[in-house]
């Protein structure tokens, strides 16, 4: 650490921390005072550097927690010790617009990590300001956070005879309201996935019937519900488990 984050912060501290936040009657959170610094050596030409740290892979699955880690930097390159960062969030969907999420403050090196909660696809902004009252952002950051699809599927029977009938039902967790998203029912030949048919969400839920008509051998079916990602739709493409379900002849 610089001579800057050494002793000298020991005396710093008191004049250059934020002031902490108050919290008026109400559950109102009171304003900072005018001018106050965000952090330690706050600056106006600061950079705010962010990376998804979890899942690696980049597709978040559905009802899990995103990691995103982050630095806040002066133009000389060093850190921005106990800045806070606000966490404004979009939803993937037409005619969303960023609003507030949370709020995280660098530690003693100027990092940051950030606990996305569980939700749908959306882009994360975190902006910086010099002083805790301005207006504007000194600088932000955004990152992707594309959540895949969580779609639960079940039969009406785990076995029956060619000739029967068999009922599939399932649902898409935290569907959009009023979506009416195709969801394709797939069923596994070899090591591949063939569509045999679609249906559409209502509701959050879909259905359909399908009759066995050409099994002339015992036979072990795997399906499995699928939905695509496109735009407008919150969720990466995504599916349920598969579902193994016996028919004979």
């Amino acid at each position: 650490m610089s001579v800057r984050r050494g002793a000298l912060a020991v005396v710093l501290v008191m004049l250059v921390l934020p002031v902490p936040a108050t919290v008026a009657e109400g559950g109102a959170v009171a304003e900072a005072a005018p001018g106050t610094p965000n952090g330690l050596g706050a600056s106006a030409g600061a950079t705010v550097r962010t990376r998804l740290a979890s899942p690696r892979l980049g597709i978040v699955p559905f009802g899990r927690r995103a990691v995103v880690e982050g630095t806040v930097v002066d133009p000389e390159g060093e850190t921005i010790p106990w800045a806070r960062v606000e966490v404004l969030a979009k939803a993937h969907l037409f005619g969303a617009g960023f609003g507030p999420e949370g709020t995280v403050v660098t530690d003693d090196d100027g990092r940051f990590r950030y606990q996305a909660p569980v939700g749908m696809s959306r882009t994360l902004r975190f902006g910086y300001r010099a002083a805790l009252s301005d207006v504007d952002f000194a600088d932000s950051a955004d990152v992707t956070l594309a959540v895949a699809a969580g779609l639960r599927l079940r039969t009406s029977r785990s076995s029956l005879r060619n000739g029967g009938v068999l009922r599939f039902s399932g649902w898409l967790l935290g569907p959009p309201e009023g979506s009416r998203k195709v969801i394709e029912l797939q069923v596994r030949r070899g090591r591949a996935w063939q569509p045999f048919a679609t249906v559409r969400l209502r509701d959050g839920r879909f259905g359909h019937s399908y009759r066995f008509t050409r099994t002339v051998v015992r036979t072990a079916y795997a399906f499995r519900a699928r939905v695509r990602s496109e735009a407008g739709f919150p969720y990466a493409t995504g599916h349920s488990q598969p579902v193994a379900v016996l028919v004979g002849p």
